[in-house]
């Protein structure tokens, strides 16, 4: 895995969620990752891994 850039598998296996998630919170504008045009993945970066934790743990305290 490439510390730098990260495909949805490798984001939520980081961030210890399933991929939905990740593909759930870029739809809805809290990861906004680059895209490779060869191949049209999502490209992330290793610190979009704390915003999930921090979106997870927004979740947990009631926050929608």
């Amino acid at each position: 895995m490439n510390t730098n850039v990260l495909t949805v598998i490798d984001l939520a296996r980081l961030s210890q969620v399933e991929p939905h998630v990740i593909r759930y919170y870029t739809k809805i504008g809290i990861l906004a990752p680059d895209t490779n045009h060869s191949n049209g993945y999502k490209l992330y970066k290793r610190n979009d891994a704390d915003k999930v934790s921090f979106t997870r743990k927004a979740k947990s305290l009631g926050y929608t």
